[in-house]
């Protein structure tokens, strides 16, 4: 196969997201050990990734788990559903309730695991997309892209 531009723009940018993919991957299961998510079993085992062609140049790289897991996170960041009265403001007054509700979210265990890493490392992919595309890699493309048995990693029918 001959040497093509946009198939070597596309070649990059799968090796990229995929790339970058792994590592998200490694980071979130890492994460979700060290946090002690109840029943990270099955949210460990239930973790994957895939790059899709979504035009000529474009793709994404989408992530899939149990359901639970992302609830737990959010869960985690909603703010109690108890408001105060505006006397308690004001005098500065403490109800047992307001106590108990300051003691149980000093308390609450952290479970960030998918945003801090997701959005956390968005930057580096943006950079290596971005910057990444050099000579040295036109290069490295075009003997991967000029091997007789290369077809390509894109979906192809999803490109044309």
């Amino acid at each position: 196969m001959e040497f093509n531009q946009d198939e070597a723009k596309r070649l990059f940018l799968s090796e990229e997201l995929d790339k970058h993919g792994d590592y998200l991957l490694g980071l979130l299961l890492q994460t979700i050990d060290e946090m002690k998510i109840v029943d990270k079993g099955k949210l460990i085992e239930s973790i994957r990734y895939k790059v899709i062609a979504l035009s000529k140049d474009r793709a994404r790289l989408e992530f899939s788990f149990m359901g639970y897991g992302r609830a737990l996170e959010i869960n985690y960041y909603k703010k109690p559903g108890y408001t105060r009265a505006a006397w308690k403001d004001i005098y500065g007054i403490k109800s047992r309730e307001d106590i108990q509700m300051e003691y149980a979210s000093k308390n609450r265990k952290k479970v960030n695991w998918y945003s801090r890493n997701v959005y956390g490392s968005l930057n580096t992919l943006y950079s290596r997309v971005a910057y990444g595309y050099t000579e040295e890699a036109i290069q490295r493309l075009k003997q991967i892209i000029s091997e007789p048995g290369y077809q390509s990693q894109f979906f192809k029918n999803m490109w044309d």
